[in-house]
């Protein structure tokens, strides 16, 4: 069984859980609607499923390993986070000026989890 990303009930989250009516109404995110988030979550969804997804292998078989104070992770695991920081997942609701999307915090929200494994 392959994973797929649960876009659908993300967005449903958004929608009905963020006030996004309310926050897409502020003139910080007047250029934002929900299909730029939805969007943006779809290709957050692609990646965890070509890259995150597929690391559960490679943990499983090579685990982590503690290397004096440093806990080091199998090689994919840094690839992988290159790869997430280098697309710019981390920056989903950050200003553009500032190299981000400018995305409401509830999307952003969405990628929170999958960076937390690094």
């Amino acid at each position: 069984m392959t994973y797929q990303a649960p876009i659908r009930d993300i967005m449903f989250n958004i929608e009905q859980l963020s006030a996004w009516q309310e926050v897409a109404s502020f003139p910080a995110y007047s250029g934002v609607d929900r299909t730029d988030a939805q969007a943006a979550l779809e290709g957050f969804g692609r990646f965890c499923e070509e890259m995150i997804a597929p690391l559960s292998a490679a943990g499983d078989e090579t685990g982590a390993r503690l290397d004096g104070e440093d806990v080091v992770m199998p090689a994919p695991y840094a690839q992988a986070y290159k790869l997430f920081t280098a697309m710019g997942w981390q920056s989903l609701p950050h200003p553009a000026e500032f190299g981000g999307m400018g995305l409401p915090r509830a999307v952003g929200a969405a990628v929170l989890p999958a960076s937390r494994m690094w």
